[in-house]
């Protein structure tokens, strides 16, 4: 009992004990306003995910439908390509329409002698052009599709001293490992 006020130690009155409810209470309070804020921030992490899954299926469906060419740049892939200076090497070697475009057709017209050596022969190939992607001066992802399925390649492209393109297969997954 505390002499001075009358109250006895421990009592409801007593402002030690009176401190210890508030300290307390606080505690509580700041551990629900931080259990609140996880679970709304959660709620949005869930939300965002949920939006950007609905976006990766509605790109991934429409890069599957045939006959639709999707252009690098609406598949976020805008750092990939041809640089300023490919390009200019490209034009030097008489390339002078689209350069991309150039290179993917001319390696429409050469995947079957190109894959002849790691795939069947007898099986015809054909470029899926919509797919197929310059990936930088050097390398092209080359997509290809047969009777027996689909497949990839990376592939090389140079431009030889007297502006010939020349082209080497530098791995490829054929089909049945690709679907």
């Amino acid at each position: 009992m505390s002499e001075a006020e009358g109250i006895p130690k421990g009592h409801a009155g007593d402002p030690s004990a009176i401190r210890e409810r508030i300290v307390w209470r606080a505690a509580v309070l700041m551990l629900l306003a931080v259990t609140g804020w996880l679970y709304y921030t959660a709620f949005q992490a869930v939300e965002r995910a949920d939006a950007l899954e609905g976006e990766l299926q509605a790109a991934t469906a429409a890069l599957e439908e045939p006959g639709v060419v999707v252009e690098p740049q609406q598949r976020g892939l805008d750092t990939l390509g041809l640089s300023t200076a490919g390009v200019r090497r490209l034009e030097a070697a008489g390339l002078n329409d689209d350069p991309e475009r150039f290179l993917v057709g001319d390696l429409s017209r050469l995947i079957g002698p190109l894959l002849e050596e790691r795939a069947d022969p007898r099986v015809p190939v054909q470029l899926a052009e919509e797919r197929t992607v310059v990936l930088s001066d050097r390398w092209v992802y080359a997509v290809f599709e047969g009777d027996d399925g689909r497949g990839a390649a990376i592939v090389e492209h140079l431009v030889d001293r007297e502006g010939r393109l020349q082209w080497r297969l530098v791995a490829v997954t054929g089909p049945g490992e690709f679907d």
